[in-house]
């Protein structure tokens, strides 16, 4: 890929580890499909055991001749269009714990409580830097973390709110997945954010980071609390 009209805003050299997108839904394909164009699909390892629906297209990067197929490998399809020589590696498979070298970058885009919990009390994830949050058709918040104690914090939550045993979202706040309506450039949105927080913490030198950025996107809100 000619990237010579974005090579200066990120560096991949400084990406030591792979980029591991854990769901290929809206949220998960919008990231992925942001990471390629930043041509550092060498770097991406897409995860997830699910199929493209009818349904997927109006707010996933999908497209019509994708249904039927499994999303990691449409998502391959969609990197080759975009670039035809990326590396971008697809697993169809379900993720309930995770082995990560040092320096890997995770995207947690699944759209359930208990796998989230799952990847942050892996081990080995602790000390990476780890994007994920609660999505939905209007807005949600960014997890920036990194370290054993926010990973932890932020696994208990889930666990805490998947024993409620309600939905995921607010009833009166539809979920990006769950949406009737078109709202694919609030997806987008997000997974803009995400991917820039990537390239803003990626090569920090903390030990601990805990940042949530909340975002309201039919009223234009943006909330990035101070260190």
């Amino acid at each position: 890929m000619d990237n010579s009209k974005s090579f200066s805003v990120i560096d991949s050299s400084k990406i030591r580890g792979s980029i591991r997108v854990y769901g290929a839904g809206a949220t998960g394909s919008a990231v992925t499909m942001k990471l390629v164009r930043l041509a550092l699909a060498d770097k991406i390892k897409v995860y997830d055991f699910d199929v493209v629906e009818s349904k997927n297209i109006n707010n996933q990067a999908y497209l019509h001749k994708h249904i039927g197929m499994a999303k990691v490998e449409a998502i391959k399809d969609l990197a080759e269009m975009t670039d035809p020589d990326n590396g971008l590696k697809p697993f169809n498979k379900k993720v309930s714990s995770v082995r990560l070298a040092d320096g890997d970058i995770s995207f947690i885009c699944l759209d359930n409580f208990g796998g989230r919990a799952d990847i942050l009390e892996s081990p080995s994830q602790w000390n990476n830097l780890v994007i994920t949050g609660g999505i939905s058709s209007i807005g949600g918040n960014v997890e920036v973390i990194k370290g054993k104690n926010t990973c932890l914090a932020m696994a208990e939550e889930y666990r805490e709110l998947e024993a409620e045993g309600g939905p995921e979202y607010d009833p009166d706040d539809l979920s990006a997945c769950g949406s009737p309506i078109s709202i694919h450039h609030r997806v987008d949105f997000a997974a803009s954010l995400m991917v820039e927080a990537m390239m803003k913490f990626m090569d920090s030198s903390e030990s601990e980071i805990n940042k949530n950025i909340m975002f309201d996107v039919p009223n234009m809100k943006l909330i990035v609390p101070k260190s």
